[in-house]
């Protein structure tokens, strides 16, 4: 990679393909040492100063932008990815911060329903049980899925947001990388459980989404989401650049795409309540249960929806 090798002074930059040339290349290197740690040590700095973290940060930060300035379809990712780093900075205030981030009364009442609603796929010994949640903001799920025995990671496309998540958990378990999610830095058939909340109003092609999330599943992983639901009556309330979804189009997707066992639950949430009452009295008394068994109808009061789904174990 001459980007990283200076010829002679970095190391030797030998033709593609060409074996002669690079056994040659490692036997002058071998035969001098003291020519071999000269490189090594200038090319320790050449990585130090060209290829640090931040710079290569700020690299891909503007191919990125530029790469947008080319597809109009990213430019509403683009969008909330402007709005989130600048709340998360502190060079932007907003009202709507805490429901942004899934904290206070908002997160609470969301976390209430998923783990309602995923507590059946969560055993008493999760060692070696791999989870992701894209779209981590601060960490709080993947805190929680930690300290119950899981190898977790989480990742979040907004670096500040990553950065906070670091500092407000302090968990050195969890592994937490700054991804999108169309493009996760796993590999194939990897994770057991991944989770995504609240990310799709955000993005523009939940096909690819879905394609990149059932990639890094392994065979039988569970699947579940969480977004808005375009079906609710208070659906005229939500703003303007933001996305909601058919909950059936989502579902006949994800079985397009290679799941079953797919399951939509309703989130029911009063927008009179200033309180968890509410919602605590739904769940406590299972009427959330009840609703669902009838979704056809409730899923019209259902201010998102939870969808579940299992990777298939493909040939």
């Amino acid at each position: 990679c001459p980007e990283a090798v200076d010829n002679d002074k970095t190391g030797i930059l030998v033709p593609v393909k060409d074996v002669e040339r690079l056994a040659k290349a490692i036997i002058f290197l071998l035969e001098n040492p003291d020519k071999a740690r000269k490189m090594g040590k200038n090319g320790r700095k050449k990585i130090l100063t060209e290829f640090s973290e931040e710079i290569v940060f700020n690299r891909m930060k503007y191919w990125y932008k530029k790469l947008i300035e080319r597809n109009p379809y990213m430019q509403f990712e683009n969008w909330w990815f402007q709005r989130y780093s600048k709340i998360v900075s502190g060079r932007e205030k907003d009202k709507d911060y805490e429901m942004l981030f899934s904290l206070g009364r908002s997160g609470e009442n969301y976390q209430r329903y998923f783990f309602d609603y995923f507590q059946g796929h969560i055993k008493r010994n999760n060692q070696g049980r791999l989870f992701l949640d894209v779209g981590c903001g601060f960490g709080t799920y993947c805190d929680i899925f930690s300290k119950m025995g899981f190898s977790t990671y989480g990742v979040d496309y907004v670096k500040g947001v990553i950065d906070s998540a670091r500092q407000n958990i302090r968990n050195d378990l969890i592994n937490f990388q700054v991804a999108d999610i169309y493009n996760l830095p796993f590999a194939d058939n990897f994770f057991n459980i991944v989770i995504c909340k609240e990310v799709f109003q955000v993005i523009s092609d939940p096909k690819r989404a879905i394609k990149e999330l059932k990639r890094v599943l392994k065979k039988d992983g569970m699947l579940a989401v969480i977004t808005l639901n375009s079906l609710s009556l208070g659906k005229s309330f939500i703003r303007e650049k933001i996305m909601a979804y058919n909950p059936y189009k989502i579902k006949k997707e994800l079985k397009n795409s290679g799941f079953k066992d797919i399951k939509i639950k309703g989130i029911y949430l009063s927008p009179f309540s200033k309180t968890n009452l509410f919602v605590k009295t739904i769940i406590s008394f299972k009427i959330n249960k009840i609703m669902n068994l009838l979704l056809p109808f409730f899923i019209f009061f259902s201010h998102s929806f939870y969808i579940e789904a299992k990777k298939i174990n493909e040939a």
